[in-house]
């Protein structure tokens, strides 16, 4: 009976712990720099301009103003949301009530990798965040 009843409370524990929010206490808030963007088929983006910085910015109040809209997102500004799900994170990019971009999250350190697929082609995009001066 004792057996059953610890199984039990570990089967709880695990449905209630699937698919949470993360909170916002996390290291994505900051400024990210993109880097360069990379296709499954192997196609590279790259800055037409290197002298320009290509930014997004993610504040602890769940907004996001972004200057890399044409490459990811598509919209300027808006709110995030993170979630968990099957052991990965993903982001989550809105303007107003309407989801425009979901992506596979990745930060290991100040490096962070967005990935995404659409029309059956998965993008990478990378970026490191902007360390304060």
């Amino acid at each position: 009976m004792r057996q059953q009843l610890i199984i039990l409370i570990l089967l709880v524990l695990v449905f209630f712990s699937c698919n949470k929010d993360l909170p916002n206490t996390n290291n994505i808030i900051g400024s990210w720099n993109w880097k360069t963007s990379y296709s499954s088929t192997g196609a590279q983006i790259l800055s037409r301009d290197t002298t320009k910085v290509y930014s997004i910015l993610f504040k602890p109040d769940n907004s996001f103003v972004n200057q890399t809209f044409c490459i990811v997102g598509g919209s300027t500004d808006g709110s995030y949301q993170l979630k968990n799900f099957n052991n990965n994170r993903f982001l989550i990019l809105n303007v107003g009530n309407t989801s425009y971009d979901t992506l596979q999250l990745s930060i290991d350190g100040n490096k962070m990798t967005l990935n995404e697929t659409y029309n059956g082609y998965s993008w990478y995009h990378y970026f490191n965040k902007k360390l304060i001066e």
